[in-house]
């Protein structure tokens, strides 16, 4: 009786043994992770860094940073749309940019006095939609998984007479004389003399 109560326990041990090894995962060379559908993927915003500002200028390039690096392929007028309130249907014309897990968004720049060709208008309230799952033109990273879920931001623009409606992209030092010399020119004469 011993031996029988023993070897239905060895069975029921090795048959347990045997359930574990079907619901543990692999080790090694298999995905083994979520495909390319679904939230949660990993895909999240870090940083957009002109969210809830007041006084953009007109010129700002707006910086968001990612947790992975994002598919350019994914990155458009649909997938980040950038609108002008207050109703915030008027999509704001600019250029995109990948680099990794950054992107960049370049409004146009003005090139009439009356800035009515400009990406950002003075004194204006912006929204930023980052679209994400469900949707199937949302941001990517390039493993093809989308952004978590759709995100809302919205900035403002500076006055029309603010000083700094335009920044300086590349900020210098005014000129500075670094070495004087003189010279003398038998040439010249006055313009009586002649």
């Amino acid at each position: 009786m011993l031996n029988s109560r023993s070897s239905l326990r060895s069975i029921a041990f090795v048959g347990a043994l045997g359930v574990v090894g079907l619901a543990t995962p692999a080790c090694g060379g298999g995905g083994g992770g979520p495909g390319p559908d679904g939230a949660g993927q990993g895909l999240a915003l870090v940083t957009f860094l002109q969210s809830g500002i007041s006084n953009a200028p007109l010129n700002q390039v707006l910086e968001f940073r990612f947790s992975e690096a994002l598919d350019p392929t994914s990155i458009n007028s649909a997938s980040v749309q950038v609108r002008e309130g207050p109703s915030f249907g008027a999509t704001v014309t600019g250029t995109f940019t990948v680099s990794g897990s950054l992107l960049f968004f370049e409004p146009a720049l003005p090139g009439l006095c009356d800035l009515s060709d400009a990406g950002f208008q003075p004194d204006t309230q912006y929204r930023v939609t980052l679209v994400g799952w469900p949707e199937a033109f949302a941001i990517r990273n390039t493993k093809q998984q989308p952004l978590a879920g759709t995100l809302n931001f919205e900035f403002h623009t500076r006055a029309d007479d603010d000083p700094l409606l335009l920044q300086d992209q590349v900020p210098a030092t005014a000129p500075v004389v670094t070495q004087t010399s003189r010279t003398r020119s038998a040439a010249y004469a006055p313009p009586e003399a002649l």
